[in-house]
């Protein structure tokens, strides 16, 4: 007997018998439980959620039908969903999605209850032979079009594997427009490492901020949140990462240049559908000293940045702010609130990209 907090491993019953015992369909049905049950729980521990075999989808552009071939897939509870023999399916009845585009179905598979299946025999009671039972149910899971409203959206019952997809279709005036078959999930341990990369582009660069002697927050370089779920990794990745863009990266404050190159990068809580990444920036100074801003007490962040201030003089009189790419930035002696700092650096870094690969397996 199991007994461990998982619930994949409750105590498990094994029904007996004996000679002379009384038999009810309870009895008999608990025997067949049984064996299902630790079936599915070897499916679930051993194997993954996908299509095993088959479970192909015919169709020509055109067309308004598609045919589901014969085929083998497991859901996320470990339960085996068998197609039997090729099934004809008609398109969903519509026009489009507005604007002469097509619409886009997901067709998925899944498991069916006991309660949705066809009697395949029944036969009389002994004692009164108007009253039958079902004594054979015919096995096929459940075909099921689900309307996708943008091109990445995923329904969460095909993320969990409790529903199986098995194709895209595009659908413009009642007719098959295209087939992609891209998305599926195969059940199969792949006999390669699975790869895939992207670029994320526009970047929503924020500070990367850490504590200086006296408490303050200065920036020590950039961080974003980076999606990936394009790439469908069944599991974290080993993820790849670089910037890019041009280098060195200047912007203008007052009347001195600033040059900064990216440094090391370093990615943060890693994901099946993304990750953080992280970036040190390294800064060549002006050639003027420079004065930091920092984040005043109690006070929203204004702009931590190393701005050029120049000497006050009767000819130069004391900066009271500088301009980052059209943000107004306070100088050091000005404790108001400005701009964000996060508005501040986007613009400025909004030419770096982040291009990554992710290896799974």
């Amino acid at each position: 007997m199991l007994t461990t907090g998982s619930s994949d491993f409750q105590a498990h019953e094994r029904p007996a018998f004996f000679n002379g015992q009384r038999l009810l369909a309870s009895d008999l049905q608990a025997v067949e439980i049984a064996n299902r049950e630790m079936r599915w729980l070897h499916n679930r521990s051993l194997h993954q959620v996908g299509i095993g075999s088959g479970l192909a989808i015919v169709g020509n552009k055109g067309d308004r039908v598609v045919t589901v071939m014969a085929g083998y897939a497991i859901d996320d509870l470990g339960r085996e969903i068998v197609l039997t023999e090729a099934v004809q399916l008609a398109l969903p009845p519509v026009a489009g999605a507005g604007k002469g585009t097509p619409a886009i179905y997901d067709l998925t598979i899944n498991y069916a209850d006991d309660d949705d299946l066809n009697e395949a025999e029944t036969r009389a009671t002994i004692c009164a032979q108007s009253e039958r039972g079902a004594v054979r149910l015919r096995e096929a899971p459940a075909l099921c079009w689900v309307l996708v409203k943008t091109e990445h959206e995923i329904s969460p019952l095909v993320k969990s594997g409790r529903r199986i997809l098995l194709g895209r279709v595009r659908i413009l005036n009642c007719e098959l427009f295209s087939l992609e078959i891209d998305r599926r999930r195969n059940a199969r341990p792949s006999k390669q490492p699975y790869i895939a990369c992207g670029v994320a582009n526009p970047v929503a660069w924020t500070p990367w901020t850490t504590k200086n002697d006296k408490g303050s927050d200065i920036i020590i370089g950039l961080c974003a949140e980076i999606d990936t779920s394009t790439a469908r990794f069944g599991a974290v990745p080993c993820y790849t990462v670089r910037i890019d863009g041009k280098r060195p990266l200047d912007w203008r404050v007052n009347a001195y240049v600033h040059s900064a190159f990216d440094g090391p990068v370093t990615v943060f809580d890693p994901r099946s559908d993304g990750f953080t990444v992280g970036v040190l920036l390294m800064e060549i100074p002006p050639p003027r000293p420079a004065q930091p801003i920092e984040v005043p007490p109690g006070g929203g962040l204004n702009v931590v940045r190393e701005v050029a201030m120049p000497a006050a003089s009767a000819a130069t009189p004391a900066a009271t702010g500088a301009a980052v790419e059209g943000v107004s930035m306070p100088s050091a002696s000005v404790a108001a609130p400005s701009a964000s700092i996060t508005d501040a650096l986007r613009p400025v870094f909004s030419p770096w990209s982040v291009v990554w690969m992710g290896v799974e397996g």
